[in-house]
């Protein structure tokens, strides 16, 4: 119980990662509707003319929440038996209600989560491992990264849902009237299109003598200036083979000159290259205005970008260091919390649910992600802005699920995270001076 009461305050003044998402739409010439699957397993409910009630809790906002929001109204309306109500929080709000409310002994059935989220709530006993043994998963079904994070300390608490990880999207009439005939895939490639893209005023670019950088008009590169730029560091390490952050550390002990050489180059972007802008707010809006001409985004964005009219292409993240091909990624998982008084009847109906979501993910797909089943990449593949991360499953790191994972990665100051991208891309601090402070404060936490 103390565990749990030093959880509730620390949670009360931290947030977990957002995962950064937008609207959803409808996979062209498809009517998923007409292709939900009605039936769902042999269940335990009993057959009776009372209705048993599921409470599911997410973190989804914008989109995505409305594209949940419709899998659970489909799922209502396929059978009379059981009626789920979501309910959404911030991220961060949910699990300090997950504790309190576990103990007054009254948790929801089933969450959503991310997996670096699940290690520090199952280590708290918040968690109920079992309904997942019922869903029968096949690991033959999904990539080794998703199957392995839903695990913690070798048992299985959750349900994956999807994978969602960075891509680079471009403008595409942008591009050819800059004379840029190959989309970049590698790192040098994309920082000389970013510079052809730049313009100030005066038509001018960073490469070019007069250049005014404080009157650019047009950038070449739009990303986010927030949590995401760590997420790109995970990327950016594991290209050069170093996996920064696992599941069981005590100690933070990456190489520091590569992790310098990762933050270099995001830094350079903004001051040496002049090809992104400074605090940038919304690079999903500013890619659909025209304001810049290639975004470093997520597959979350696709259906926000869709419902607009310009004339784009998206493709994987660029492989700026030579060495392994990798890629940063997080996904959505089911998980079943425990209950102190558990009723047998509307955990059947729980995982009832669940099961039926697993059996209609393109539902979700719509939404701008990329199911984690392998059963589902047929329906992906009809969809080439979505299709793209399917070829990146195998190279996929998700950020790892420590005991402590909402002090490390947290992404409110003072935490690790807002401290070093805040330094790295608002400052201009020294790379250097960022990774020695940043490794300073992760181990600070776990020595703990």
């Amino acid at each position: 119980m103390k565990a749990i009461k030093k959880t509730i305050v620390l949670l009360t003044v931290m947030s977990l990662f957002i995962s950064v998402i937008s609207g959803c739409s409808k996979t062209e010439n498809q009517n998923p509707a007409s292709d939900v699957t009605g039936s769902t397993t042999d269940s335990a409910v009993d057959d009776t003319d009372e209705v048993t009630e599921v409470a599911f809790w997410g973190g989804w906002n914008g989109a995505d929440l409305g594209a949940m929001q419709e899998i659970v109204e489909q799922f209502n309306q396929s059978q009379d038996r059981i009626h789920v109500t979501l309910t959404n929080f911030s991220w961060a709000d949910m699990f300090s209600k997950l504790v309190t409310e576990y103990a007054d002994g009254v948790p929801c059935d089933v969450m959503g989560l991310h997996p670096f989220e699940i290690g520090q709530y199952a280590e708290m006993g918040l968690f109920n491992p079992e309904p997942v043994k019922q869903l029968n998963l096949n690991k033959e079904n999904y990539s080794d990264a998703v199957w392995n994070g839903t695990f913690f300390n070798g048992t299985q608490y959750a349900v994956p849902m999807d994978s969602h990880m960075h891509g680079l999207f471009y403008n595409t009439k942008l591009l050819e009237d800059a004379g840029i005939t190959k989309i970049p895939e590698t790192g040098d490639e994309l920082v000389e299109a970013a510079q052809k893209l730049t313009i100030d005023k005066n038509g001018k670019h960073p490469y070019e003598e007069g250049f005014d950088v404080d009157n650019i008009v047009q950038y070449g590169l739009g990303m986010g200036m927030n949590h995401h730029l760590l997420f790109q560091f995970q990327t950016l390490m594991c290209q050069q083979g170093a996996e920064p952050f696992s599941a069981d550390m005590t100690e933070v002990t990456f190489d520091d000159q590569k992790a310098v050489n990762a933050m270099t180059w995001l830094q350079d972007l903004v001051f040496k290259y002049h090809v992104a802008p400074l605090g940038e707010t919304s690079y999903s809006d500013d890619f659909i205005n025209g304001t810049v001409a290639m975004a470093i985004g997520g597959s979350w964005d696709v259906p926000k970008i869709k419902s607009s009219d310009i004339d784009w292409g998206v493709t994987l993240y660029p492989q700026v260091f030579e060495g392994e091909q990798a890629y940063w990624a997080s996904a959505h998982m089911l998980v079943f919390p425990s209950n102190k008084n558990p009723d047998e009847k509307k955990v059947a109906a729980t995982v009832e649910f669940v099961n039926w979501i697993s059996d209609n993910l393109q539902l979700w797909a719509d939404a701008g992600y990329v199911p984690s089943s392998k059963q589902m990449e047929s329906y992906v593949k009809q969809d080439e802005k979505i299709s793209i991360w399917i070829d990146a499953m195998p190279y996929v790191h998700y950020m790892p699920a420590h005991p402590k994972a909402s002090q490390l990665f947290n992404q409110t100051a003072p935490c690790p995270f807002v401290t070093a991208y805040s330094s790295l891309i608002l400052d201009n601090a020294d790379p250097e001076e960022v990774v020695r402070q940043f490794k300073s404060d992760l181990n600070e936490i776990l020595k703990d």
